[in-house]
């Protein structure tokens, strides 16, 4: 038969149902919808199953062959990874008053059209100093957990580990106007503090809060949703590959302040403890996580087009300066100005968003960490979340 029909022009098509036909049928169960569909638990619908293509380690899995093309969506999975450092609390408040910009800017269609799918969750940069007690830092800090403390007096957290919003819907407590609302439910948990540990591992923090083999977050991320994870943060990266850098009393390191810049980094001159101009420096050493580590595994989390990153950091510069106001500390001079005079060179964070190509994004809109207001940032990233959903 299927000869004949070959010779007729036709092709025989087994009447085995396609499993990727029964896509968008209901469903009840996470296991209801067969091989290669999942279901969507929020929406009660099958949709196509991808598995995350990292093994173990966080490493690209070799020959996945579920790299398909993604297909369109709506859904937003936004994470921020907040510093929570001395010195933050102001830049907090600025992320906080400039939220609502971000969610006007994820109308679709603008100006007021219904909401994006928008589920949104924060951790700390803290994953703490392990073994070697420091001022602030505890063993394993916010461990890459979702912050859910109400730290606002009298605030409404969410009723899940993260902000929920979708049009007409919003999983906080109360009435009246939804963007008001979810604009103080983020306020409730991005009121951080400012006592978090000083050596801050913003990288870390967030492959700790999305690794699925760690499952740290369970139900956080949703199938098919695009990925946004959002630095802010006034210093680099010092995500730790050897635990001993945090040793204060090791002696073949400098002063603690400063490990971070000498370990990570390597510029055009040799001695990065001496005081002057240090130029062309880029992430280097042993002593802190290869950054190519964490673009692969940023990379790997979903099918391309699906993971974006941003920073709101210091200036994004390969130039330091280093003081030196008491013999044998060597002190990184702040690179920018602002109410709160710290904003450093995001050396190591800045070449991992980089590597993520037109999915990365460095001080959007030209606004760094010392600006005012982080609105003109929050409305680029909008712009630009919208633009990766072909809105």
């Amino acid at each position: 038969m299927a000869r004949a029909l070959a010779l007729l022009g036709i092709t025989a098509v087994s009447c085995t149902v396609d499993p990727l036909l029964a896509e968008g049928r209901p469903c009840a169960s996470a296991t209801a919808c067969g091989p290669d569909l999942v279901c969507d638990l929020d929406r009660h619908r099958c949709v196509r199953a991808w598995v995350p293509l990292v093994d173990a380690r966080g490493e690209p899995r070799k020959g996945d062959a579920r790299s398909d093309a993604p297909q369109p969506t709506k859904q937003v999975d936004l994470l921020f990874v907040i510093d929570n450092s001395a010195g933050m609390a102001d830049k907090q408040l600025r992320i906080q008053a400039g939220f609502k910009t971000l969610l006007e800017g994820l109308r679709a269609p603008m100006p007021a059209g219904p909401l994006l799918d928008l589920r949104l969750g924060i951790v700390t940069t803290d994953l703490g100093t392990g073994t070697f007690p420091l001022p602030n830092c505890t063993a394993s800090g916010d461990g890459g957990k979702l912050q859910t403390t109400a730290r606002v007096a009298g605030c409404t957290p969410p009723s899940d580990p993260w902000l929920a919003l979708s049009e007409g819907a919003l999983n906080v407590p109360g009435s009246g106007d939804l963007l008001a609302r979810a604009s103080d439910a983020f306020a409730c948990l991005a009121t951080l503090g400012a006592k978090g540990c000083g050596l801050e591992q913003p990288l870390e923090a967030a492959r700790v809060a999305l690794d699925p083999a760690r499952a740290v977050n369970p139900g956080f991320r949703r199938s098919g949703a695009l990925l946004v994870i959002v630095f802010l943060t006034d210093e680099d990266d010092c995500s730790v590959a050897k635990p001993e850098l945090f040793d204060p009393a090791n002696p073949s390191l400098s002063w603690l302040n400063f490990r971070c810049t000498q370990c990570g980094l390597v510029c055009e001159q040799a001695d990065l403890t001496s005081a002057g101009t240090k130029t062309g420096c880029v992430p280097g050493q042993a002593w802190l996580v290869d950054v190519k580590v964490y673009a692969s595994f940023f990379k790997a989390l979903a099918p391309q087009g699906r993971v974006m990153l941003a920073a709101l950091a210091g200036p994004a510069t390969s130039t330091l300066e280093v003081e030196l106001p008491n013999p044998n500390q060597p002190t990184l001079k702040a690179a920018c100005a602002g109410a709160t005079p710290s904003g450093f060179p995001p050396i190591r964070l800045a070449a991992v968003v980089s590597a993520m190509g037109a999915s990365g994004i460095v001080n959007p809109a030209g606004t760094d960490i010392c600006s005012p207001s982080y609105g003109p940032a929050l409305g680029a990233l909008a712009a630009a979340i919208r633009a990766q959903l072909g809105l």
